[in-house]
């Protein structure tokens, strides 16, 4: 508190490390899962709201899934930068099966 001295800044103190903390801890993310499974149930649901909130899960999971091919492609992309003329001949030769000649002419 006498960190804190007026009561805006301690709102914001305590916003910061009750909330906001626990919202990118993965724990959290997959209570909430969790909690959402639990109590939603789709055939309570009318058709145009089940609608809607298919739409929004398959965009969550359309980001989520988009962050996965994004860190492999930024890796591989990373791989290739710094690959010699013989490591891109070996991916070559691995992945097509070409031959090895082809790095030695």
């Amino acid at each position: 508190v006498f960190d804190h001295p007026t009561p805006k800044e301690l709102a914001d103190h305590l916003r910061e490390r009750l909330v906001e903390g626990q919202l990118t801890s993965e724990g959290h993310l997959l209570s909430e899962l969790d909690r959402w499974d639990a109590v939603s149930e789709p055939s309570t649901v009318d058709e145009a709201a089940r609608r809607r909130i298919t739409g929004r899960l398959r965009l969550l999971l359309a980001k989520w899934s988009d962050t996965e091919r994004e860190t492999e492609r930024s890796a591989a992309h990373s791989e290739l930068e710094t690959a010699t003329a013989e490591d891109i001949f070996d991916l070559i030769s691995d992945e097509f099966g070409k031959s090895d000649e082809l790095g030695k002419s």
